[in-house]
């Protein structure tokens, strides 16, 4: 993801693209972009006129931040929080405790989410484009 020239690179999330191949043509076609967060363990599916307008951080390996992204001339602009993402460990949480929305449960994890106020974002984009993933 793009990120300005006095930033901390390592809490920058990865962005992907995968495609489909179009056999007719013999050239991959884009099929989806997403952001990534590795230590968590999940990604968003972004859409195509949204991905260009947000850059995602990982401050820590429990939570990813989407910001919106603009660009003064060439620089890119890290401006307004527009989601954040969290993972709490299942033992140890306490719905109550949070402001948040659960977003995914699963054996040992509790995924939740918060939008900004005017975020870029839905909650119905957030619960279809979240999807857990295996690196193993």
């Amino acid at each position: 993801m793009e990120y300005g020239k006095t930033e901390d690179v390592t809490a920058v999330c990865y962005a992907a693209v995968w495609n489909v191949f179009d056999a007719g043509e013999l050239v991959p076609v884009p099929a989806m972009d997403a952001v990534l967060s590795v230590q968590m363990g999940c990604m968003l599916a972004i859409s195509d006129d949204k991905i260009s307008s947000v850059t995602a951080r990982c401050p820590d390996s429990d939570t990813m931040v989407l910001y919106s992204l603009s660009h003064k001339g060439t620089e890119p602009v890290v401006g307004k929080i527009q989601l954040t993402v969290k993972r709490y460990d299942k033992s140890s949480f306490d719905p109550s405790a949070i402001p948040e929305a659960v977003l995914l449960e699963n054996n040992t994890d509790v995924y939740t989410y918060t939008l900004a106020n005017g975020s870029l974002f839905s909650d119905e984009d957030v619960i279809n484009s979240f999807m857990l993933i295996d690196f193993m």
